[in-house]
């Protein structure tokens, strides 16, 4: 019996410190240290014609990698605003055009966001599209609807239109998918903050360790 009650109570030891250790290994696990004390080329990272909010030199960089038709990348968007809201000039965030072939109006709203960033209103379309993407995602042909927004936002829906159907920003868009490619993204949204990677959705809790770290 007392044999017994030992062995029982190293089983139950070996499962706490197994469940203990899963527990750190899970919650530590979304931030990914890329290369750490060499500096990611900045030019992958941000081009001069990248839509930012932030003040330029700030000394902590949050770059992400989006698709406007992700489902993630959509989940992602109010924790981002968040992000946004809470640290202000203290970041210089930026974003990075990653419209997946799986998505078929993914490109097209990339175009959209571009074309919006031109009339100087890219913040009030990138949040159109995602608050509004179950209404285009599933569209034979978003032009229509992609214009009906540009006309919400007071935009020049007539050039706004030509822009679209020329497909004006195609160089634009390649070359974040280019930089993107080279950085290892492979899924939406990937974000850079400074030299350290975090794919998929994080928390805002993940987003300000991670910040906080970077501004020490």
């Amino acid at each position: 019996m007392k044999n017994e009650s030992s062995i029982l109570i190293a089983v139950g030891a070996l499962t706490i410190l197994i469940v203990v250790g899963a527990v750190f290994f899970f919650s530590s696990s979304p931030s990914e240290k890329i290369a750490q004390g060499q500096p990611i080329d900045k030019t992958l990272l941000v081009k001069k014609e990248s839509p930012t909010k932030g003040k330029k030199d700030a000394k902590v960089m949050v770059v992400e990698f989006s698709d406007f038709q992700c489902p993630a990348c959509a989940a992602a968007h109010p924790i981002v605003k968040q992000m946004n809201d809470t640290y202000k000039d203290k970041i210089l965030f930026v974003y990075r055009y990653f419209p997946l072939t799986i998505h078929k109006n993914a490109y097209m709203a990339a175009q959209a966001a571009a074309a919006s960033l031109e009339q100087g209103k890219f913040w009030q379309m990138h949040d159109m599209l995602f608050d509004r993407q179950n209404d285009w995602e599933k569209a034979d042909n978003p032009l229509d609807i992609f214009v009906s927004y540009a006309s919400d936002l007071n935009l020049d829906s007539e050039k706004f239109k030509e822009a679209l159907k020329a497909n004006k920003y195609s160089t634009v868009i390649s070359q974040d998918i280019a930089d993107g490619n080279a950085l290892g993204v492979n899924a939406t949204p990937t974000f850079f903050v400074n030299n350290e990677k975090i794919s998929g959705v994080p928390s805002f809790e993940t987003l300000k360790q991670v910040i906080d770290r970077n501004l020490k």
